[in-house]
């Protein structure tokens, strides 16, 4: 079987797993690879996940704390970023256990496929050797597009004759980013095709090349269950650096009281004071953490504005003849496209 028929394929099944529910006992993860002996002489295939796609463990216990069944219903421990600097509730330093395959909700009971159809399709039965590329979805994504360029490198050194990237949702701006830059810096990137020059085949499945405003419904209202609004509260989704690179700066597509469009810029950090937008929604009396909030706020905003700016690969030369890109997008299912900034929730 090709490869592009693998990938319809694997796209197919996913999509259907995604709306079906499994039981199991317990999630099941995917460990971080390491072991590239069984590589030489088989395409590689890296897959990357999207916003939420992998496993996280207490970086001292080695107890995974993103997610674990319990934590659905009652869990309270948040899992922010610097929360001490930030003051948002504590949260343990956590590192990436692994790529979700399946999640359980209710052991035995419900559960949802995420990764593992997919991730079983690109193998080809074995023909393939596939890299579940996990990483922290809460960080920067500059620094996972390097990691991604020394891995193709590694693949390439192992014996890969050809390596080809699949990437879901927020995993596609990191493969984006990749294909235009490699590993260089935000602040320093020019358009040399230098991932495009070491991979054949890139897909790109429901990836947000402009941003979604849900990002920042999500940072003003969090992403709690009904029955759990701790878990993933407002404070908690806007430490995560990723947030802000899914913000739709370049269309945001904002309306005021009366349904008109709102000329405001998200790239703006005075626009987030006077909105009331991400930490400045929740103020602390300790004039040092409200100091490190908005110094927080401009730096994010900045670089991922500027991000999602390259990673729109405007300029410059073509990409290699040799390149071959699908871009998958969704139908059917209604996108939240607006968001609604009142006039009364300016300062």
């Amino acid at each position: 079987m090709s490869l592009k028929k693998g990938l319809q394929r694997a796209f197919v099944v996913a999509a259907l797993g995604a709306l079906s529910a499994c039981a199991p006992g317990s999630s099941s993860v995917y460990p971080l690879k390491t072991d590239l002996s069984q590589v030489a002489g088989r395409p590689a295939v890296i897959f990357l996940h999207g916003y939420y796609g992998s496993a996280l463990k207490d970086a001292r216990t080695g107890a995974r704390l993103f997610i674990k069944p319990w934590q659905t219903l009652m869990g309270k421990r948040p899992i922010a970023l610097h929360s001490e600097s930030l003051g948002t509730r504590p949260s343990p330093d956590l590192e990436v256990e692994g790529l979700f395959g399946n999640v359980t909700v209710l052991p035995y009971l419900y559960g949802l496929t995420v990764y593992s159809p997919l991730i079983n399709s690109l193998s080809l039965n074995g023909a393939n050797f596939v890299v579940p590329f996990a990483y922290d979805w809460r960080e920067d994504l500059q620094p996972t597009a390097a990691n991604l360029a020394a891995l193709v490198e590694s693949l390439k050194k192992a014996g890969a004759p050809r390596v080809s990237i699949v990437a879901h949702s927020m995993g596609g701006l990191v493969a984006a980013y990749y294909l235009g830059y490699g590993s260089q810096s935000v602040e320093k990137a020019r358009l040399n095709w230098e991932g495009a020059k070491a991979v054949s085949r890139v897909v790109f499945l429901g990836t947000p090349f402009r941003g979604a405003i849900s990002i920042l419904r999500n940072m003003q209202h969090g992403t709690g269950y009904p029955w759990n609004a701790d878990l993933l509260e407002p404070e908690t989704v806007s430490s995560w650096k990723a947030s802000y690179y899914l913000l739709p700066y370049l269309d945001p597509k904002l309306i005021g009281g009366d349904g008109r469009p709102l000329p405001l810029d998200l790239a703006d950090p005075t626009l987030w004071a006077d909105r009331l937008l991400g930490f400045y929604q929740h103020p602390v009396a300790n004039p040092r953490i409200m100091e490190a909030r908005a110094e927080y706020t401009k730096r994010q905003v900045a670089l991922s504005r500027r991000f999602q700016e390259l990673a729109q690969l405007k300029g410059g030369s073509a990409p290699p003849a040799s390149l071959k890109i699908l871009n998958v997008t969704g139908e059917g299912k209604p996108t939240l496209a607006k968001g609604y900034a009142p006039e009364e929730e300016k300062r």
